[in-house]
């Protein structure tokens, strides 16, 4: 925040440098004004920033508790197959011995 009020300090001066007519008051009430609307439009920004940080954030972790919860269906889906596969591979050699 720092940096970005002493961007707007700078550009307040080189556009007062602009207003040769001005007077050194007028120039430095010019100068305020400008500071305190880009101030206010920083504040403005930053907030919708942290707003929109806050709506990401918040749909991601969404979307990996969803993403989770199908991974832990899948290796279960998986895990229940191999097993029954090794009990019907398991069957199925018995029963060929049997013969």
């Amino acid at each position: 925040m720092q940096a970005e009020l002493e961007g707007a300090h700078r550009e307040a001066e080189r556009f007062t440098d602009r207003l040769e007519w001005l007077t050194t008051s007028q120039r430095d009430d010019v100068a305020r004004r400008y500071i305190d609307e880009r101030r206010k439009l920083t504040q403005m920004m930053l907030t919708a920033v942290a707003w929109r940080s806050g709506q990401l954030r918040d749909e991601y972790e969404s979307r990996y508790a969803a993403l989770r919860t199908r991974l832990r269906e899948v290796t279960a889906v998986v895990a229940c197959s191999a097993v029954l596969w090794c009990g019907c591979l398991t069957a199925w050699v018995s029963w060929a011995a049997a013969d």
